[in-house]
């Protein structure tokens, strides 16, 4: 991997909790290619690159919508963590001509489910085919969405391609469905803290299935009645 020095333009996608997904570049129009540089290399163009930033990912949100230059690390993107071929660990961020001032976007990590919530459903969107698709989720219970979602839900996806999906806190996964070519089923034994709900989108793509609806139930880990989940 190569410091490369990248110029291009930040949308925001800040729809998980995952540092190298909170935002995709685009290139400036009428340019389908864009064009990284560095002191030690020749000059590359990228058809896709996608921009990580470890510890604080919430930072790039006050460029949203600005042209910018980063600093940082490429490479090729090894496993399923990344939705894009190429990514960049930025070290050094700063925008290029006018940016107006953005407020930064909210922080979810650190939110907890209502204390008043027994049992709850969660839905996930996943669109599993090239570019950056972020997971979309909704949690309901009793009729009602439950917002911010991140309090109820989180998801990893493998090396190996393998989805999981974590309860919030206090919360253990009860059942598991969706797309059966994407196996809906679970990593232990339910309703276990060490139990996740696991999917393999994978499979469902082989299968012809890139548009997959999946989803778990969870209870609080001492709570068996689940009349209240709908």
């Amino acid at each position: 991997m190569q410091k490369l020095e990248n110029s291009q333009t930040v949308i925001p996608t800040a729809l998980d909790n995952d540092p190298c997904r909170w935002y995709r570049r685009r290139p400036p129009p009428r340019a389908p290619w864009r064009e990284a540089k560095g002191a030690d290399a020749p000059a590359r163009r990228l058809r896709a690159l996608r921009t990580c930033q470890r510890p604080r990912p919430l930072v790039l949100g006050i460029f949203r919508g600005c042209r910018v230059k980063s600093i940082g690390t490429i490479g090729i993107s090894p496993t399923g963590y990344y939705s894009l071929d190429t990514f960049q660990e930025v070290e050094k961020i700063e925008p290029v001509g006018a940016c107006p001032a953005q407020p930064s976007l909210f922080d979810h990590s650190e939110a907890k489910p209502n204390q008043a919530i027994h049992a709850y459903r969660v839905d996930m969107h996943v669109i599993y085919r090239s570019g950056d698709h972020p997971i979309v989720f909704h949690v309901w219970s009793a009729g009602k969405e439950r917002r911010p979602w991140q309090a109820y839900a989180s998801y990893m996806l493998t090396g190996g391609f393998v989805l999981y999906g974590h309860c919030g806190n206090g919360f253990v996964v009860d059942t598991v469905f969706g797309t059966p070519e994407a196996h809906p089923g679970h990593f232990d034994e339910p309703r276990t803290p060490s139990d996740m709900a696991s999917f393999d989108p994978e499979s469902a793509a082989q299968a012809g299935k890139r548009d997959l609806h999946l989803g778990y139930t969870c209870i609080r880990a001492t709570q068996t009645d689940r009349s209240s989940i709908q």
